[in-house]
This record gives C-alpha cells, structure tokens and sequence, in this order.
C-alpha cells in the first residue's frame, strides 16, 4: 500500500477505505468492489462500520485488504463516547482538510468529528462547519466539502466568522465547555465512580434538555437555524435533537451548559457575560442561570416531571449550587405538582 494512503491519525475506517479504493493505484479492492461488499453486508447487519469491529462489512474489508492486526486495532480502539449516528454526522475542520491535502493528497473525516460534544478542532482551535446538505451523508463527501468550501474563498469565510458564530472569546468558551465535556466521559467511562457518571449523566442530560427539537432553549435564539428534523413524539425525539442539531446549534449548547456547570475562569467572565447580552440568546433577558433553566423547560407538565426526576437523581452527587439553581429554575418553569418542591 502506499504511503501517501496509510491511516489518517484519528481517520476513521469509511474515510480510509475510501480513499485507497479510489485514489491509490496500487489497490487490490476498487470503489466498486467496496461497493458490492457494502451491498452484500448489508442484508446481514446495518450498524455504525466506523466503530464496530464486528460489522461484516468491516471485517471482509480488511480481509481482502491484508490489513494488519495492528492498524485494525488503531482504527477501532475500545471505546464508548457519546456519537453522532453515521447519517447525521457532517461536521468538519476547514483546516484539518488543508493540512490533509499536504500531507496525504486527500482529505479525511476524523473520529473526534462524530463526537456529539465536539465544536471546535482541538488541533487547530479553529470552529467547525457543517457540510453542504447535498454532500453531508456521502462516503465522498470529503472531497466534496473541501472543494465546496474552498471554491468560496474570503466571502464564505466572512460569513462564518460572524459576530455571535465565533468571535475568539466566544470560541473559547466553547472550547473551554468541550475540553470539560471530554473530561467528564472520560472518567465516567474510565473510573465508573458515582460522582463521575453523576456528572456525565447530568450533562448529556442538559445537552438533551437545551437541544429538545424544535423547542429546546436554543431553538429560541434568534438567528440559529430552525430545527429540521424528526417531529415524532416526545419519547422518540427527547434524544435526538442533540445528535441531529447542527454544530452552531451544538456550540450554542454547549456554552450555555458550561455556564449551568460554572466551568469558567474568571479571565472568561466578562466574554460569558457579554455572550448572554449581545447573542441571540439576550433575546430572552436572562438574569441568572435559575432563569436559564426556566426557559429550558419547554415540555408538558408530564413530561416535565420526568425530565426533572432525573435531573434531581443526579445533580444532588455534584455538589455544584449553578446546577442546582437551574434544577430549581426547571421546576419553576412549568410548576409541577408531582411531589417535587423547589428546595
């Protein structure tokens, strides 16, 4: 194999298998050839081949390919990080993809990618974006995005680097709330203590709670896209908006819940606070974070009752009085009558 096809540190196996089954002239298994397998496994097993190492079509692929026991363990290292199903994931680092050209003439989709948590490129502190709908779900779609991304030169730039999208400060808070994030399912995967899976629960909960589709706090922004996506029942969608929001949606979120966590620094309150006043979110004349979870419960009293159930479950092994406040200001918010008191 050539080197210039060799494995993308963090690529994932889809981007991988794509690019040497089309661009590396010495491959024994063409596009085509994939295309078969793919076809084939798919009567057996749909799952998530990015990930599963048991997945047929993962399996005959590196069959066919000799591929090493090595570099298969580097591509599916144990792991159980909260993830964006493979049809919805189409977020990407502009610069990743220029530094992939030099290094390997093609760009890559990487792992961290497909993290629900993940809004800005650790590597290059630079914002994710979203792919263009036509090219978001495609094996391909790489090249496609680069390209389409590329083509619009300064103009598109200017318009990504809006005031609310990501201003530095703002990116970093960001930033800030995902390396937190990171943290804590590490060590909720990692030591399984109590208070480690009480606090990754209570946060992929406020993540739920914030990106509810359709209704959630930060479809309340002005100026974030609508949600777009699935309409179905509560106990259907509760989970989904989190995984199918898009990655400005995703940011917004993940700001507001560094806030809920007072995980800032106190050199970054001035740009929280500026935040809250002049994003889309000052919309809502937010005075305190009991306010934010007031606004965040946009559910019917049943539902509401069971949201809070679990929030309460776990914010009293956290110990930290914002998480509390929001608790407080959830119930508050639709005034349940179901046992639960303000306390």
């Amino acid at each position: 194999m050539s080197s210039r096809f060799n494995l993308v540190p963090g690529e994932t196996f889809a981007s991988w298998l794509y690019r040497q089954s089309i661009f590396d002239p010495g491959t024994c298994f063409s596009l085509d050839q994939v295309s078969e397998c793919f076809l084939r496994s798919s009567h057996v097993h749909i799952g998530d081949f990015d990930f599963d190492s048991s997945d047929p079509f993962v399996l005959e692929c590196c069959q066919r390919l000799n591929v090493s026991s090595l570099m298969f363990s580097s591509m599916f290292a144990a792991n159980g990080e909260w993830r964006i199903p493979r049809f919805y994931r189409r977020s990407f680092c502009y610069e990743c993809f220029c530094s992939h050209i030099d290094g390997y003439a093609h760009p890559a989709l990487l792992k961290d990618w497909s993290r629900t948590c993940y809004t800005v490129c650790t590597l290059h502190q630079f914002p994710m974006y979203d792919s263009a709908g036509e090219y978001g779900y495609k094996l391909d779609g790489a090249i496609e995005l680069f390209k389409y991304y590329h083509a619009q030169g300064a103009r598109l730039k200017a318009s990504l680097h809006g005031a609310f999208q990501h201003p530095d400060e703002v990116l970093g808070l960001a930033a800030h709330a995902q390396t937190y994030l990171h943290c804590a399912e590490h060590e909720a995967l990692g030591s399984g203590s109590r208070d480690a899976r009480a606090r990754w629960a209570f946060c992929k909960l406020l993540l739920e709670i914030f990106l509810y589709a359709r209704y959630g706090l930060i479809y309340q922004f002005q100026g974030l896209p609508h949600y777009s996506g699935d309409s179905r029942p509560f106990r259907y969608r509760f989970h989904m908006g989190a995984i199918t929001a898009n990655v400005l949606q995703r940011r917004a979120a993940m700001i507001m819940l560094g806030y809920v966590m007072s995980v800032y620094r106190s050199d970054q309150i001035a740009a929280l606070e500026q935040y809250l006043a002049l994003s889309p979110i000052s919309r809502l004349r937010l005075k305190d974070v009991r306010d934010v979870g007031r606004f965040s419960n946009v559910f019917s009293p049943s539902q509401s009752s069971v949201v809070a159930g679990q929030l309460k479950r776990y914010v009293g092994d956290l110990g930290i009085p914002s998480a509390v406040e929001f608790v407080a200001g959830f119930i508050q918010g639709r005034k349940i009558k179901s046992g639960w008191s303000d306390d």
